[in-house]
């Protein structure tokens, strides 16, 4: 699950403009096509499906200024080298190499995690104790970025699945062989974007992904991220503060954050190391 360092300039991110929409988000066809990894048959069970996302006060801070969701280009600003693995790989078709250039520096993505407490994901993105993790769910996250028709074209979101890397590019050229071209760029390429390394399973990732057409990867490539304007008191539900703080530091925390405009009344600490010591009858 990835948490980049940034400070968002007009000049590197790429404002996404709402538009009426010509189409039924709760259309089948949608939850079919664009949600992947997830039993549904409505947009509205989405709701059920808490998410949380790890942030430092400092970037947080943008999020909350700017009243925005900012999505990453992953090319620019994920580290783990096999995300966009697919469109990194060499394509031929009846001896003729197929280039991909022209799409990989358009895709754009954010990682949560549907997994509420974990001792490693806190030490992993609060290592100096300052991390915020902030909870929403699934369909205020879809509300937030399904907000014009080109996003049932170019937008897929939903669970990651982890498996060891060889079996993935196994399965993935079982499944190619039997395709037209169109297929496996209109089809198989999102779902590529919702496969890791069984290494990361740990991180139960649920991730949003917008992947540009060549046309516009060619006239937006520069950009490092393509922002949502979202409402912040109704998307963010919660904020959890380190286990590990000292009360002193919970409330110096909370004051800051307080400061930035979060709610008082949904910060809280994580309970991860409560204790409460067991009663036993002898």
């Amino acid at each position: 699950m990835e948490q980049s360092s940034y400070k968002p300039m007009l000049s590197d991110t790429l404002e996404v403009i709402s538009s009426a929409l010509s189409y039924d988000p709760n259309n089948i066809h949608y939850c079919q096509r664009n949600i992947l990894n997830l039993d549904i048959t409505e947009t509205e069970e989405l709701s059920d499906i808490p998410l949380y996302k790890y942030f430092s006060l400092n970037n947080l801070s943008y999020m909350l200024n700017g009243k925005k969701l900012f999505v990453d280009n992953i090319s620019k600003s994920w580290e783990d080298c096999y995300e966009n693995f697919f469109l990194k790989s060499t394509f031929y078709r009846e001896q003729s190499l197929i280039g991909t250039d022209n799409l990989i520096h358009g895709v754009f993505g954010q990682s949560w995690t549907t997994k509420q407490e974990s001792d490693a994901m806190w030490r992993i993105y609060s290592s100096d104790k300052n991390g915020i993790r902030i909870k929403t769910n699934a369909k205020k996250l879809f509300d937030a970025i399904y907000i014009n028709d080109k996003a049932m074209a170019n937008t897929w979101f939903g669970k990651v699945k982890y498996d060891v890397m060889q079996k993935i590019y196994q399965d993935l050229n079982n499944e190619i062989q039997q395709q037209e071209l169109y297929q496996v760029f209109q089809s198989t390429l999102p779902k590529t974007q919702f496969m890791k390394r069984k290494e990361f399973d740990h991180e139960d990732e649920f991730r949003l992904i917008v992947m540009m057409d060549s046309e516009e990867t060619v006239k937006y490539h520069q950009y490092k991220r393509i922002a949502y304007n979202i409402d912040i008191d109704d998307f963010i539900e919660e904020y959890c503060l380190d286990p590990r703080l000292l009360d002193g530091e919970f409330e110096t925390q909370k004051q800051k954050l307080i400061a930035l405009g979060a709610d008082s009344n949904k910060i809280i600490k994580s309970n991860l190391y409560y204790f409460k010591p067991f009663t036993f009858d002898l």
